[in-house]
């Protein structure tokens, strides 16, 4: 009972900190490269903003892995058509050595998790060779990636046909050992002001 609640406690401060930089943030999904209304990354946090075709990342050079991931979903972008390669992994070029790559999960028992999933990125071949930068994954724990995670990624993309779009912010924290422990989007739906955390 005490770890759900400081479960609870992990996840409503991250909501509150992600809320606040999100208000921040939604000319971020227009896809200009001005990161003046990008969420603020707290002072002393590694931070490379990486534009890509489907999302804006920041992306921290100390763990290796995405601070926060923002997107626009829309109905037109769930409803593409381009599949996803197998075995589509691959290292950034864009962010500085040393960069995850492969042998970082080999034998680790940790999953590769999308932050901004492959199937929010249907609609564009580039959008979806992207989504399977290694800087756009944290590790997860296999059971979470395939099962309540991929239920959110699916909620996330019934809400963008149902509403026509949606506004996802992803991002995590850490345990002590630097795991990644939590995982959480916000989604805001612009035509009713809506907040979820989901």
């Amino acid at each position: 009972m005490m770890m759900k609640q400081n479960r609870c406690l992990v996840i409503t401060a991250l909501m509150l900190c992600v809320i606040a930089a999100f208000s921040m943030c939604i000319s971020a999904f227009s896809g200009t490269k001005d990161n003046s209304d990008l969420p603020i990354t707290p002072t002393r946090t590694s931070e490379i903003i990486l534009h890509r075709t489907g999302y804006t990342s920041s992306y921290n050079t100390e763990t290796k892995q995405p601070n926060w991931v923002a997107w626009h979903l829309t109905r037109e972008h769930v409803q593409g058509t381009i599949r996803r390669a197998s075995n589509a992994w691959h290292e950034d070029t864009d962010v500085p050595k040393p960069r995850v790559n492969s042998y970082d999960y080999k034998g680790s028992g940790w999953s590769r998790g999308h932050m901004c999933p492959a199937g929010d990125n249907k609609w564009n071949r580039d959008a979806m060779y992207e989504t399977f930068l290694y800087s756009n994954v944290c590790p997860q724990h296999p059971r979470l990636n395939s099962g309540d995670w991929n239920e959110i990624e699916m909620a996330c993309r019934r809400w963008a046909e149902k509403y026509g779009d949606v506004y996802i912010v992803c991002g995590h924290s850490y345990d002590k050992d630097m795991r990644s422990l939590v995982l959480a989007k916000y989604l805001y739906q612009k035509h009713s002001s809506r907040w979820l955390c989901v």
